[in-house]
C-alpha cells in the first residue's frame, strides 16, 4: 500500500496536464500512487495522459461530473494513509510530497497541512510570493473573514478525515475545497508550512478561477463563512469584517489595473512580487521548467 494517494482531475488542459504530471512523477518521494480523473475532456488530455507508462498512475475516465463529484472518485478509488491534491494546471515543486510527508509523520495532532506558494503571473512574468503561516487559531479566524489560506495544489490531508468526517461535500459545485477546510479545522488541528513548495499560474484563460463567475463565487463563500461564523462563535465585529471583504471580493477585477490589483496584494495579504529572474534557484528552475509547456 502507497504512504500517499495523490488525487488530480482534468478537464480539457491539454496546454498544462503535462507540467503537472512531470512534477509529481519527479517527486524525490516516491512512495506514492497517482490517481489522474479524467471527466469526460474533449481535447488531447486522454491522449497526453495515456502516454505516461508509469506504474504508479491509475488512470480513470468518465463523463463530466464536475470537479467535486471526480475529486470524491478520486479519494473512494486512493489507498493511501496520506492526500495530497494537485490540479492539471499546476506544478509541484520536487521534494514537496517529501516534505509533508515528514511534517505530518513528526505532527501527529495536524490532519490538514498546505504549504506557501508562488503565483506565477504568464503575462507579466512575475512572481507573488503568498505564505500564511499562522498558528491553527489564526488560521480558523483567517478562513471566516477572509477565505481559504490553503492553495488547493498544495494540500496533503489524512485519510483519518475522510473516515471520520466524510470527503468533499458534492452540494459544494464551487469552493469545495474552503467549504471542506473550514470543515476540517473545526474538529481538527490545520497548519501550513513557510516553505514554497507549489506554483500556481495567474492568468491563464482555460483555467477554473477564469471560467467562474466572480459573483456567484463571492456569494457562495460568503454563505460558507456565515456558517462558520455560528460554528466557532465569533463577534460582530467579526461579522463586519466579513462584510467588508465580501464586498471587495465582489469588485470586478477585469476592470482593475494589475499595478492597483498588485498594491492590494501586497499591503493587505503581505504578498512579495518578484521578477521571475530575480528568485532563488529552484524557484527559478521551476519557472523555467513551467514556461516550457
Amino acid at each position: 500500500m502507497p504512504k500517499v494517494s495523490v488525487i488530480m482531475s482534468v478537464y480539457n488542459c491539454e496546454k498544462y496536464v503535462a507540467c503537472a504530471m512531470d512534477s509529481i512523477l519527479s517527486q524525490s518521494y516516491s512512495d506514492f500512487e497517482f490517481i489522474v480523473i479524467n471527466d469526460g475532456s474533449t481535447d488531447n488530455t486522454s491522449s497526453i495522459v495515456l502516454s505516461y507508462k508509469d506504474k504508479r498512475i491509475i488512470y480513470h475516465e468518465q463523463d463530466n461530473i464536475g470537479l467535486t463529484k471526480s475529486l470524491n472518485k478520486g479519494i473512494k478509488m486512493s489507498n493511501g494513509e496520506y492526500i495530497a491534491r494537485i490540479d492539471a494546471d499546476d506544478y509541484s515543486m520536487p521534494k514537496r510530497l517529501e516534505k509533508q510527508v515528514m511534517y505530518l509523520d513528526n505532527n501527529k495532532e495536524v490532519a490538514l497541512l498546505g504549504t506557501s506558494y508562488c503565483m506565477y503571473n504568464v503575462k507579466s512574468g512575475w512572481l507573488e510570493y503568498i505564505s500564511h503561516t499562522m498558528t491553527h487559531d489564526q488560521i480558523k479566524k483567517y478562513m471566516v473573514i477572509r477565505g481559504t489560506p490553503f492553495r488547493h495544489s498544495s494540500v496533503m490531508f489524512r485519510r483519518s478525515v475522510v473516515n471520520e468526517i466524510g470527503p468533499y461535500n458534492e452540494k459544494c459545485m464551487q469552493a469545495q475545497d474552503y467549504e471542506y477546510w473550514l470543515r476540517i479545522a473545526n474538529s481538527y488541528n490545520v497548519a501550513i508550512m513557510s516553505e514554497y513548495l507549489c506554483i500556481s499560474r495567474r492568468n491563464i484563460s482555460d483555467s477554473i478561477v477564469a471560467k467562474r463567475s466572480q459573483f456567484k463565487h463571492a456569494k457562495i463563500t460568503y454563505e460558507y463563512k456565515m456558517k462558520a461564523m455560528k460554528l466557532y462563535g465569533y463577534s460582530v465585529r467579526d461579522h463586519f469584517m466579513v462584510y467588508i471583504y465580501t464586498a471587495l471580493n465582489l469588485i470586478p477585477q477585469k476592470i482593475i489595473p494589475e499595478t492597483i490589483l498588485y498594491f492590494f496584494r501586497r499591503i493587505f495579504d503581505k504578498r512579495r512580487f518578484v521578477n521571475k529572474n530575480n528568485v532563488n534557484n529552484d524557484i527559478k528552475q521551476a519557472v523555467e521548467i513551467i514556461t516550457k509547456y
